[in-house]
């Protein structure tokens, strides 16, 4: 009776710890880049950038995660590491433009998007898409 008093109680607990231990559930991120509540247009010919960067303290290591942007809709997708999706927090994300001969727009762009220094943080908690609209950054 003892030994299956102790086969029980382990039992429960290899049913427990694996439930209750790891990471939150990866989120898959999708959403759109817009410009004055229009879909962003690129210029011809440029690459577009979003990145998605954890917001930690200082001297945390962290993972940032590349979107793949569809100029056809200015839709993007963030799959993560695995593509599985990434997991829920805050995130500051940059978006740049790389083109041959780039315009002082684009520059502009570029300079106030950057990953350390983007106003474009959003709060990844469920799978709802995100849109990002250039000209209001901090989507108010």
């Amino acid at each position: 009776m003892r030994k299956m008093s102790f086969m029980v109680i382990w039992l429960a607990l290899g049913v427990l710890i694996p439930a209750c231990s790891g990471s939150p559930k990866p989120l898959k991120v999708s959403g759109q880049l817009k410009n004055n509540d229009k879909p962003y247009t690129a210029p011809k010919g440029a690459m577009v950038t979003i990145v998605f960067t954890p917001v930690v303290e200082a001297g945390t290591p962290f993972d940032s995660y590349p979107a793949k942007f569809n100029r056809e809709d200015s839709s993007f997708t963030v799959a993560g590491r695995s593509e599985q999706g990434i997991p829920p927090g805050k995130y500051r994300i940059s978006v740049q433009q790389f083109v041959s001969d780039p315009t002082a727009e684009i520059n502009e762009m570029n300079a106030r998007f950057t990953p350390e220094k983007s106003a474009i943080v959003r709060e990844v908690a469920d799978e709802t898409p995100i849109i990002i609209d250039l000209a209001k950054p901090t989507g108010k």
